[in-house]
């Protein structure tokens, strides 16, 4: 028997799933190209620069600065760039140091944010200062700016025989082995067990002007290194914190050298 001929309109519907489905292919992979060029260029960011010169502890005002599309990698360089979409947190702030025209804004440059600055750490009318320590005999890892501790070491006092001292109690450390950890705390814990010194020969610590005069005097006449107890980070301070010991405050003239002996 002869076939009996396809009728039009389903040639026709055939045709037109064809269509829809070739339209289909050509919308994904156009998508699919457009994706890839997009993850192929690199990401840009809106970030603030100065239009003119301005000196310290001027107020940063809209009018001086001017937005500027870069790089995502520049951004991630300069650290903490201000934003163009968070102009509002840096205007009407006063700038901590000079500025050029042309120089990206950071929150740094703001008195406000600059917490980078280690000595911003400082309570007012205080000064840092720096003990050579023990390495043998530190609390390691468990030490962290921050923390409290005390200070001992061995002397003799008015002639008598040399036996240890809590020389101070009490200081606030601000660097361990010369290095101070930007963020550190509020950093995550992995990165803050990081961060910590197992040997360190210094700690830098916070004390009033007048109490630095007074332990120079006494650390000039410890035997061999001092070393420090850490203290519990929820003591309580007390009236004798910070102060050196009142056993050694006056100790008199330093003892005489041996002839030939030079200054260390």
């Amino acid at each position: 028997m002869p076939e009996e001929p396809v009728p039009a309109f389903y040639n026709k519907k055939l045709l037109v799933v064809a269509l829809v489905l070739a339209a289909i292919v050509v919308v994904v992979y156009q998508v699919h190209i457009n994706q890839v060029r997009k993850a192929g260029q690199p990401q840009r960011v809106t970030l603030l620069q100065y239009l003119r010169d301005m000196a310290a502890e001027e107020i940063i005002d809209r009018k001086y600065l001017e937005e500027r599309t870069a790089e995502q990698s520049v951004a991630v360089a300069l650290r903490d760039p201000v934003e163009a979409g968070k102009i509002d947190d840096i205007l009407g702030e006063q700038l901590n140091h000079p500025v050029q025209r042309g120089d990206w804004v950071h929150y740094s440059d703001v008195t406000k944010f600059n917490v980078r600055k280690p000595s911003a750490k400082l309570g007012k009318g205080r000064v840092a200062m720096t003990i050579p320590v023990d390495p043998s005999r530190t609390p390691g890892e468990m030490l962290r700016t921050e923390d409290r501790v005390d200070l001992l070491g061995r002397l003799s006092v008015n002639n008598q025989p040399t036996k240890t001292y809590r020389i101070i109690q009490g200081l606030k450390v601000l660097a361990i082995g010369g290095r101070w950890e930007e963020e550190e705390l509020s950093a995550e814990p992995a990165r803050r067990a990081a961060a910590a010194l197992r040997s360190y020969g210094s700690v830098t610590v916070e004390v009033l002007p007048k109490t630095s005069e007074q332990l120079a005097d006494v650390l000039s006449r410890v035997e061999g290194r001092c070393w420090i107890d850490l203290r519990n980070s929820s003591d309580k301070p007390t009236e004798s914190d910070m102060q050196v010991n009142p056993e050694l405050r006056n100790l008199g003239p330093p003892p005489a050298r041996p002839s030939g002996s030079s200054e260390p």
